[in-house]
């Protein structure tokens, strides 16, 4: 990838590989400061700070601080865990990274929520879809950019996109926003919002790097917003949070939003009102995460659905916990009553499977107008209203 502007070291989306780290930083706070000097030639540098919660220390290796402003900005559940930040850019739809559904693509399994605390949410919202960039590969973590659809209207006010974001930027402190950990060799902190102001390092045609001693994003900030703060304190997205070093203390890599304005279906600055119709699913409703029909497993990869009858192979059909999907696996012990099934449970659609008094016990919850999801109190798959 060919990339401008200048910088002191390698491009890290060069030789970084996707094992180093997919979900991406926590955020903290330095004073915002001058952009560079092309920026505030052309009239865009920002003329205050965010208010910031704490004080800065170092014993906060990414250098930030809690943060209760950009209340557009909310943490994305999976199974009720924080798993990825968003942004609101209209009233349902919200802009994340693509790679934060790469196990897990069923929008029953996610939840968006908003507030300080993503454990202890002010507001939580059902997902109605989920819309991965077509292009989007793990293996050069490159178009890592999604679209989620809520369920219902958010009441929270969305976020402006910025108009465009090239190499003149290289300089350009950005603000930072994620509830990801705060320490990225103990991986503690999650779920608390933070936020942090850093410098583009680098910029590429669809991403942009920002590397600064003691300060960084880290795991669970993926999909996170890095805002631009123009003169009248407006936040505009430039970039979502994709990728960076394994311990979140070197360096981090940002999609550039504003490339992909088009097909998030947002113009300019101005925020739509409504989201655009959905387009038709290529797999019919089937997900990455698949089911089974009897001993057919049935799922969705590269926008094609898949078929293989488990039984030419002399396996069963099943939902590995290890993998996070469903798929042929050796058959159970003769003595096992339940077939495989645990008492944990699994989701096969909206329906919950599971093994209770050594019979398999199954309950439709979608039926009743619920959801199947994974209750991380009770540590089982169970049914949602």
């Amino acid at each position: 990838m060919a990339v401008t502007g200048t910088v002191a070291r390698a491009k890290p989306w060069a030789w970084l590989r996707v094992y180093a780290r997919l979900m991406s930083p926590t955020l903290r706070w330095s004073s915002l400061g001058l952009l560079s000097a092309a920026l505030a030639c052309a009239g865009n540098a920002p003329t205050g700070t965010p208010e910031l919660e704490g004080s800065i220390s170092e014993d906060r290796i990414v250098g930030g601080a809690a943060f209760s402003g950009a209340p557009g900005v909310g943490a994305l559940l999976r199974n009720g865990t924080p798993h990825c930040t968003g942004t609101l850019v209209d009233n349902r739809r919200v802009v994340t990274a693509a790679h934060c559904f790469y196990n897990n693509a069923n929008p029953a399994s996610w939840r968006f929520v908003v507030g300080s605390n993503a454990k202890a949410p002010d507001k939580t919202y059902a997902v109605a879809s989920i819309r991965v960039h077509p292009s989007f590969s793990m293996s050069t973590v490159v178009h890592d950019i999604a679209v989620v659809t809520l369920s219902t209207t958010a009441t929270e006010a969305p976020m402006k996109v910025l108009d465009n974001l090239d190499s003149s930027w290289v300089g350009a402190e950005l603000f930072f926003v994620g509830y990801g950990v705060d320490n990225g060799q103990r991986q503690s902190g999650l779920g608390i919002k933070r936020a942090v102001s850093m410098p583009i390092s680098e910029v590429g045609p669809s991403q942009f790097a920002y590397e600064t001693a003691g300060k960084n994003t880290c795991s669970g900030d993926s999909g996170g917003p890095a805002f631009f703060v123009d003169q009248q304190g407006t936040f505009l997205l430039a970039g979502v949070t994709s990728y960076g070093d394994t311990y979140c203390t070197q360096y981090g890599v940002d999609t550039i939003v504003p490339a992909y304005a088009a097909w998030i279906g947002v113009t300019g600055t101005a925020p739509n009102s409504a989201p655009p119709p959905e387009p038709v699913d290529p797999c019919g409703g089937e997900t990455f995460e698949g089911r089974c029909t009897g001993n057919t497993v049935t799922w969705c990869e590269e926008e094609r659905v898949y078929e293989v009858d488990c039984s030419i192979r002399g396996k069963v059909c099943g939902f590995s916990e290890l993998d996070g999907f469903t798929g042929c696996m050796a058959r159970p012990r003769s003595n096992d009553p339940c077939g495989g099934e645990t008492y944990k449970g699994r989701c096969s659609g909206e329906t919950v499977v599971w093994c209770e008094g050594n019979a398999v016990q199954r309950i439709d919850c979608g039926a009743n107008g619920g959801a199947c999801t994974y209750d991380s109190t009770r540590g089982i798959n169970n049914c949602t209203y």
